[in-house]
């Protein structure tokens, strides 16, 4: 999840206005009934809520994607073991697909994606990074469909067997599906949150300008009443998170 300092200044800046259109008692009377009290303060309701969905669920995410990615990590010094494991067999022609597919498995995300300057990537990097994983673990299905097919690969190495191979396929799947399980509830609160704060009809950021309006509008734009609602700024992120 990307800094939170402006999304949560929003949310402070929207209460501090509630609180000085509060005070202004039934002077403000906004004729718009998104714009009154009742409706703001639910609307500000429904905005933490959604701030809160995404930090609840952008930890699993993190904490599933750490995991596949210790998985992989200690998956691919496995590559070059079960080439040599695999270079009794006679058959050439098995052998070479194998490597192949070694080759191919090594260059998936051969160098890696930038990240945003608060050290978060965007929704598209992301799916980059979880389309990688995604083609490391068909590589290595069929790596392991190759040796399995072999009757010439042989091996007492315990995690090279045929039957161990598949139980670490069956992992780095799990891992990726244990991912993409995370990465559903994440994109769900993530569009809410930035419909409710910034793209939806009436947003957040909107509803706090056309309070300000309306405060200028009752009481002129020199007023102390007017002044001190100016002052409460809203702000959109450069960058959608």
């Amino acid at each position: 999840m990307a800094s939170q300092t402006g999304h949560d200044m929003n949310l402070a800046n929207i209460r501090e206005l509630i609180t000085e259109c509060t005070y202004l008692g039934e002077e403000y009377d906004p004729s718009d009934p998104d714009l009154t009290l009742t409706a703001v303060n639910a609307y500000t309701a429904d905005c933490q809520s959604a701030q809160n969905d995404v930090r609840n669920s952008v930890p699993v995410l993190k904490g599933k994607m750490g995991d596949r990615a210790a998985g992989f990590k200690e998956t691919m010094p496995m590559l070059a073991r079960i080439v040599a494991a695999h270079a009794t067999s006679p058959n050439e022609s098995l052998k070479a697909e194998v490597k192949g597919l070694v080759r191919k498995m090594r260059g998936q995300r051969a160098k890696p994606i930038p990240k945003t300057p608060d050290g978060e990537l965007t929704e598209e990097q992301t799916s980059a990074v979880n389309v990688g994983y995604e083609n490391r673990a068909a590589d290595f299905a069929s790596i392991v469909a190759t040796v399995t097919s072999d009757a010439g690969y042989k091996t007492k190495t315990t995690d090279l067997t045929k039957p161990k191979l598949a139980e670490r396929l069956t992992m780095l799947n799990d891992l990726n599906a244990g991912v993409r399980n995370a990465q559903a509830p994440v994109n769900v609160a993530r569009t809410t949150w930035n419909t409710l704060f910034y793209t939806g009809e009436k947003n957040l950021v909107e509803r706090g300008q056309l309070m300000k309006l309306e405060v200028k509008s009752t009481f002129g734009a020199r007023s102390e009443q007017y002044k001190r609602v100016s002052t409460i700024k809203f702000t959109r992120p450069t960058k959608r998170r």
